[in-house]
């Protein structure tokens, strides 16, 4: 679980490529349609070794 402790929420994106910024879990990521489909097993493993 991760909790907000300050900062705000904001994009940095000079590209416009972002739409939206989200806590997901690698079982919602599974299910995302992604502009970049190759990036998926990215996140998924990122997750999975911080779980670690």
């Amino acid at each position: 679980m991760t909790k907000v402790i300050g900062g705000e929420r904001k994009i940095q994106d000079p590209d416009n490529l972002i739409y939206d910024i989200d806590w997901k879990s690698a079982e919602e990521i599974k299910k995302l349609e992604l502009p970049y489909s190759e990036d998926r097993e990215f996140l998924i493993n990122d997750i999975q070794r911080n779980l670690k």
